[in-house]
């Protein structure tokens, strides 16, 4: 994929090296860190090249698709959202995302989120994608929700974090079901 995803607030695109110290700045929090299962707190500039190198792999490989989440307004990264985990003969894939704390609330994820499954349905032909939230995450909820995604299933005590277990929540969207939001 060379295309560029294009929002009305934000632009999808491949990652860059350059990207790294815009990554770190953006990532760098607790709040991000509490509801995610890999990122850790604090998060170096070298956790930020390592990210960036890794993601750089898989899509040449393209065994996952990580966008950089950027800006229209300054074309910086404040976030991510990938599609990871393909099972091409069931056409599935796992879609997460993550966006800087200073940018919350304001529709980006959503509008992201919305970017990637009309990618994942129209350009990669899936039939299904699915995405898994801590049961507290409700912010995280609320953006699958409104793209449409169906809860399918809670996973007790699935996650280990924070020194105690978490619930899990699976979350689904069938092509059939995605319409893309009206700008």
């Amino acid at each position: 994929m060379d295309d560029i995803l294009q929002g009305s607030q934000i632009t999808l695109r491949k990652l860059k090296r350059s990207d790294a110290p815009d990554i770190q700045k953006a990532i760098n929090h607790k709040d991000i860190a509490k509801w995610t299962i890999l990122i850790p707190y604090p998060y170096t500039q070298v956790d930020a090249r390592k990210f960036i190198s890794e993601c750089l792999k898989h899509y040449s490989k393209k065994t996952a698709y990580p966008l950089a989440i950027t800006l229209n307004k300054t074309g910086k990264a404040i976030g991510i959202v990938s599609l990871v985990k393909f099972n091409l003969r069931n056409q599935r894939a796992e879609l997460g995302y993550w966006l800087g704390k200073d940018h919350w609330g304001r529709g980006l994820t959503t509008e992201a989120v919305n970017l990637m499954c009309d990618f994942a349905f129209k350009k990669l032909k899936l039939h299904k994608l699915f995405a898994m939230t801590f049961e507290q995450n409700i912010a995280s909820q609320k953006v699958l929700k409104k793209n449409g995604f169906i809860l399918e299933g809670k996973l007790r005590q699935a996650q280990f974090k924070r020194r105690r277990w978490h619930n899990m929540l699976y979350w689904g969207l069938l092509k059939t079901e995605f319409k893309k939001q009206k700008k």
